[in-house]
């Protein structure tokens, strides 16, 4: 029976991909899609029942379509438990509106859908754009890269050694370390890369020496310890062992690692169901979860229950688009984190448009920088797309209906707002001992209304102008330098 059925489900791949007909076509995008591989997730393995956990079949239609060189995953109705499927470049999920996907218990380690990510051993040198690695498996052109050490070190997360370090200790102690990530991270102790796992009261603990190509070496009181940064770059082309780049490494690393993420992703017209756990999740799971990806569109689904958010674009991921859904009931209000949409850590060229985001939440689209405690891929968020976004979150303290914080160069443009403590915030990101400003950025022509605080800055020479304000407590609270306020109306 299981040789008869292994058989059957080989037909339909072979039927699938090679005469693209096999499923119905869904509605959305149907002239394109007709000329593409489709896979019904039912003929692999998928029951819908809201029972069993169907995220091994899913898998099995993601991976087939990927072997075609992309296509469309199809979602008949029904509700599929789902959790950790890994998408793949020029992959679209779809489905008519009636099918949802479910995370199985809103608590778990594991997000509803993931980006497929690839990871090579990688070596580079300071000044050079091309990248050697272990395999190009998976590296298309366009993709995005992240290289550990290559990126040089923070110039926020910096300090100097409290004590002198012989060529063999095992420990570190820096000035001021409080804020250090807890985990496994990289220092750049003056010219020497080290790593470590544990920080306490600024001590790293299990630190290992000269690594990446560097030798261990005798540091005094004094010398300047940083957080060393992840490279982000993006594939300009792939040959035999190698990866150029469009851009140069600022520090070289040899034996390091590089992650390469994929592109040409799409959700569309599907509703995805968070579970989210009373109280929420230390774990933060959330329905779409993407890292290092290009070129993804997330249009028309439904998104909810999402414990730390709806959608979460982390560690470079750039032009992209989020647009026309509906997201409610995402967030840990309770533990007062979470928000709809993350642009995150590198977020780079994002478009959030046409959203109606609502329901018992935390903050409604957050462009951020950086974790609280320090990580390798922080990095700034900039030249992201805000626009004609509809956000009603009742107020919690301190939340915002869009947040930008330590982001550069991002414009929030007509958007409605209205209930939250404050309807934007473009403030500073805190983190050791430097500040994260966040500047040039432009809000203009959005509707912000109900609100203890209707705009509030504390970063600097931002632009804010025809702004529409109605019925705050306080209008504009500017705690910061240089930024200029045009022709906003105030009721």
């Amino acid at each position: 029976m299981q040789k008869r059925a292994n058989l059957k489900r080989r037909a339909v791949l072979v039927a699938t991909i090679a005469m693209a007909a096999l499923t119905a076509v869904p509605a959305i995008h149907s002239v394109a899609q007709a000329l593409r591989p489709t896979a019904n997730v039912r003929d692999y393995g998928a029951v819908g029942n809201g029972r069993t956990n169907d995220s091994a079949a899913i898998q099995r239609a993601n991976d087939a379509v990927a072997r075609a060189g992309g296509g469309v995953v199809f979602f008949p109705a029904g509700t599929y438990i789902a959790a950790n499927v890994r998408q793949d470049s020029n992959v679209e999920f779809t489905g008519n509106g009636d099918a949802t996907l479910k995370h199985p218990d809103g608590v778990s380690n594991v997000h509803i859908v993931r980006g497929r990510v690839f990871t090579k051993k990688a070596s580079i040198v300071e000044g050079s754009n091309l990248l050697w690695v272990s395999d190009t498996k998976g590296v298309l052109p366009g993709a995005v890269v992240g290289i550990r050490g290559a990126g040089g070190a923070s110039p926020v997360q910096t300090a100097t050694l409290s004590t002198s370090v012989t060529q063999q200790a095992s420990t570190l102690q820096a000035a001021q370390g409080s804020e250090w990530g807890k985990n496994i991270n990289y220092l750049l102790v003056e010219n020497e890369i080290v790593a470590y796992n544990g920080v306490s009261n600024g001590i790293f603990l299990n630190v290992k020496r000269g690594l990446f190509g560097t030798r261990a070496a005798i540091h005094l009181r004094g010398a300047r310890v940083s957080q060393l940064s992840v490279l982000y770059a993006r594939v300009d082309s792939v040959g035999n062992g190698w990866i150029r780049l469009d851009r140069v490494a600022t520090q070289g690393v040899q034996g390091s690692e590089a992650r390469v993420g994929s592109i040409n992703m799409a959700v569309r017209g599907l509703v995805m169901d968070g579970s989210r756990a009373p109280g929420g999740s230390k774990n933060n799971p959330l329905p779409l979860k993407y890292e290092l990806a290009r070129w993804l569109t997330i249009e028309g689904n439904t998104i909810r229950n999402g414990d730390h958010g709806a959608v979460s674009l982390d560690m470079g991921t750039s032009d992209s688009v989020i647009a026309n859904n509906v997201l409610f009931d995402t967030g840990a209000p309770d533990e007062r984190m979470g928000s709809a949409v993350w642009l995150f850590r590198g977020a780079t060229g994002v478009t959030v448009r046409d959203n109606e985001i609502g329901g018992v939440s935390r903050d409604g689209i957050t462009i951020d920088d950086r974790t609280t405690a320090s990580s390798e891929w922080d990095a700034l968020s900039e030249g992201n797309l805000v626009q004609a976004n509809r956000i009603d979150i009742p107020v919690l303290p301190g939340n915002a209906g869009i947040f930008v914080a330590g982001s550069n160069r991002n414009e929030v443009a007509d958007n409605d707002v209205s209930s939250m403590f404050r309807g934007i915030a473009v403030v500073i990101s805190t983190q050791g001992l430097v500040p994260g400003d966040s500047e040039g950025n432009l809000v203009h022509d959005n509707r912000v209304s109900g609100h203890s605080w209707a705009i509030h800055v504390t970063g600097s020479y931002n632009v804010f102008e025809r702004n529409e304000i109605t019925a705050a407590m306080r209008p504009i609270v500017d705690n910061g330098f240089g930024n200029r306020f045009f022709e906003n109306w105030v009721q």
